[in-house]
């Protein structure tokens, strides 16, 4: 609770407590509809789940010891683990391990490489499994075709690394080097990159280096006519996957001057995005935002990011009545080092 409240505080005159009131920034997962009814009232339960009877259970079959089979068998899911060498503080929980990561990098080094050895990708594999549950994902059981499809009936490589595109994260929400080599890599295989809220890096104006999709967010942080026209498409982001509803903010302790620089700030200082993005108040406004840009760079798509959730649909409807070109709907994962552990948990 009180790193909640911090972090609220930390937002003085941009933010209010009020704003966190009945916010639905969460989710229920695996509660039944009459126990969201009766203690959490118009909290979304998305899978469904058990009721009283059965939590009722569950707590008296706790209390009963486990033979060792049974205790391997119940795994439940671990969003948070104390870090080894900080008892005092909590660490989040990955999927991409620094063990895994080492396995892709053996990978991608390696020109050499015999594809029909798959050892080292099975080890990669192996890994992840070891530290499932992390995701909801991680729960269900796929059902496998009982026969493979034909190779001649799957679409060709590069097809399908079209479809690839890299999440948006911010030159100070990572660094220049992690920025630029993303950047490269997603424009090696014909994928997406896009820049994150922070504006251009170091590199882009030396090195030409840029993200074809060019973010526009509540801070406006470095956003220029260059900035936006120096990409294929431009993407308005009403809020994130990461943290729906709250808004960034970048410590001042990470604001250098390159990153200050980059977004026409001074070091030192916090810099933060509201959670309301102030251009857009109705689906009007945002249509008059979506007019602009069109009229700045009319050879540019223009993009508007959503989160998933409630009345998404309807939502969703009437950002494409504003002339939006594509709508990116977010899921519920992610967030760099701009994201506070409170809004990671």
């Amino acid at each position: 609770f009180d790193t909640g409240l911090l972090k609220i505080m930390a937002k003085s005159g941009i933010s209010v407590v009020r704003s966190y009131q009945s916010a639905k920034m969460y989710s229920a997962l695996g509660l039944g509809p009459k126990v969201i009814e009766e203690y959490f009232p118009q909290v979304q339960s998305p899978v469904g789940g058990i009721e009283i009877d059965q939590i009722a259970e569950r707590v008296l079959n706790g209390t009963q010891r486990l033979s060792k089979e049974e205790f391997e068998n119940y795994k439940p899911i671990k969003s948070f683990q104390y870090k080894e060498h900080a008892r005092d503080k909590m660490g989040e929980k990955h999927s991409m391990t620094n063990s895994r990561s080492k396995i892709i990098h053996d990978l991608v080094r390696d020109k050499n490489l015999d594809l029909s050895d798959m050892s080292l990708f099975d080890e990669y594999l192996k890994l992840g499994l070891n530290d499932e549950p992390v995701a909801l994902r991680h729960l269900f059981k796929p059902k496998y075709a009982e026969k493979g499809m034909s190779l001649n009936k799957v679409k060709p490589v590069a097809h399908i690394l079209q479809k690839f595109g890299s999440g948006a994260m911010s030159f100070g929400a990572i660094s220049a080097e992690s920025q630029r080599d993303i950047f490269l890599a997603m424009k090696e295989i014909g994928g997406r990159c896009n820049s994150g809220e922070g504006g251009e890096n170091p590199y882009y104006y030396t090195d030409g280096i840029s993200a074809s999709v060019k973010q526009i967010a509540s801070g406006r942080f470095g956003v220029t006519a260059e900035y936006l026209v120096s990409g294929e498409e431009i993407q308005i982001k009403v809020c994130q996957g990461a943290k729906p509803g709250e808004g960034g903010q970048l410590m001042g302790l990470k604001v250098n001057e390159d990153i200050a620089k980059a977004r026409y700030a001074n070091p030192g200082f916090d810099l933060i995005s509201p959670p309301p993005l102030h251009d857009i108040y109705s689906i009007e406004d945002l249509k008059q935002l979506i007019h602009d840009l069109k009229q700045l760079y009319p050879a540019g798509k223009v993009s508007v990011k959503l989160v998933s959730g409630v009345n998404i649909g309807t939502i969703a409807v009437g950002v494409a009545k504003a002339g939006a070109d594509i709508i990116q709907v977010s899921g519920g994962e992610g967030g760099t080092g701009a994201a506070s552990l409170s809004s990671m948990k």
